[in-house]
């Protein structure tokens, strides 16, 4: 249903996820919602909102999951 996904920065990061690769990974795995996270400050939370796919958003501090009990 969601999942909660490394995405550092636009271009490719030794140590973390980079968008390219972290929206393929979301392709692949295909959940319901993917919420990013471990963004850098080289991505403005608006403008990068606005770019993301259908489902796919960036994580901010203090966001709150609400997750169905199984």
């Amino acid at each position: 249903e969601v999942w909660i996904v490394d995405c550092l920065r636009r271009e490719p990061h030794p140590t973390h996820s980079h968008l390219a690769k972290t929206l393929t990974w979301i392709a692949r795995v295909r959940p319901r919602r993917a919420v990013l996270t471990h963004m850098d400050q080289s991505l403005d939370y608006r403008e990068f909102s606005a770019e993301l796919p259908a489902g796919v958003e960036p994580g901010y501090d203090g966001l709150v999951i609400e997750l169905p009990e199984s």
